[in-house]
């Protein structure tokens, strides 16, 4: 998968987030990065930790980023929702 298609599943899942917030909110627990495509360091990942439990508890919403190199033959909702 090319970047491109990663950074729109990307942006596919936050929107799927932002839209559904109450089936996220069952599954979320603290971790709100998901880096499984391994694009953030250490530091990165702990800076949008913080920033995405800020401006969650700002707007009364659950932000969590997910990356992953592979969907299989899966659409970025179906990934999701698994």
């Amino acid at each position: 998968m090319g970047k491109r298609a990663t950074k729109l599943a990307l942006l596919l899942v936050i929107m799927l987030y932002a839209v559904c917030p109450t089936g996220v909110t069952a599954a979320l627990q603290e971790q709100r990065i998901f880096d499984g495509a391994q694009l953030f360091t250490e530091d990165e990942r702990a800076s949008l930790e913080e920033t995405s439990k800020q401006y969650g508890s700002e707007s009364d919403i659950d932000i969590v980023i997910v990356t992953t190199n592979d969907l299989g033959e899966k659409t970025p909702q179906l990934y999701l929702e698994e």
